[in-house]
């Protein structure tokens, strides 16, 4: 480990290479298929309709993916 922190050389910033840098349009932005639901409910929701999401929870694509849930677009904020 010691010899290891002889070589490390922390970044400050990341220099992309292969192409600039750009901030993601609205265009970009994937908005998930949830419902918004009352919290008590979403249980009895889930046995109605197996396959849906509710607030943005377990069944949300974008958790799937590990993507924040844009609040200007998401239906289920502040559950999100």
């Amino acid at each position: 480990m010691k010899e290891a922190l002889k070589t490390f050389t922390l970044a400050k910033k990341n220099i992309y290479l292969d192409r600039k840098k750009r901030v993601a349009s609205e265009e970009d932005i994937y908005t998930c298929d949830c419902f918004k639901a009352d919290p008590k409910d979403v249980d009895r929701l889930h046995a109605e309709d197996p396959k849906a999401s509710y607030n943005c929870g377990e069944r949300c694509v974008n958790r799937y993916m590990c993507t924040e849930c844009d609040p200007k677009q998401c239906q289920c904020v502040p559950h999100c």
